[in-house]
C-alpha cells in the first residue's frame, strides 16, 4: 500500500474534525462510498456476473427494470439504512419518499438520470 495515498475516510477525518456534528455526515458519506464500490464491482463483472439484462418488473414510470438498476438500488438503500444516519430517502423507483428512523436531518436522493442534470452548467 502506498503510504502517501489519501483515502476518502482519511480525507473526511481531516476535513471534518473541527466541525460540530460533521462526524455523522462523514459516516454517511462513507456508507454511500461503500455502496458505490459495490455497484462498481457489479458493473465491472457485467454479463459475466449475471448483472445485465432485464429484471422482469416495471418501475413507477412503467419502464422495464434492468437487473443492474434493481441491484444498485437495493445496495444504496441497504447501505444508507444500515448506518441509521438518515431522516429519509427519495428514489425515482418509489412513488413516495421513505422515512427513516433517525434524528439526523439528512435525506439521500438517488436518481439514475441525475448525472445528466447535475453536470449542466449555466451558459
Amino acid at each position: 500500500m502506498y503510504l502517501g495515498r489519501t483515502t476518502l475516510s482519511k480525507f473526511l477525518i481531516q476535513q471534518l474534525t473541527d466541525i460540530p456534528g460533521a462526524s455523522d455526515l462523514g459516516a454517511l458519506l462513507v456508507d454511500v462510498a461503500a455502496a458505490v464500490k459495490a455497484i462498481s464491482a457489479m458493473t465491472a463483472k457485467g454479463a459475466l456476473g449475471g448483472y445485465l439484462g432485464e429484471h422482469g418488473g416495471k418501475n413507477v414510470q412503467g419502464e422495464t427494470q434492468q437487473k443492474l438498476d434493481v441491484l444498485a438500488h437495493e445496495i444504496i438503500v441497504r447501505s444508507c439504512e444500515w448506518g441509521g444516519l438518515l431522516a429519509g430517502m427519495v428514489s425515482e423507483d418509489w412513488s413516495n419518499p421513505t422515512r427513516c428512523r433517525s434524528n439526523i436531518h439528512a435525506v439521500v436522493i438517488f436518481w439514475r438520470s441525475i448525472r445528466s442534470t447535475a453536470l449542466r452548467t449555466p451558459m
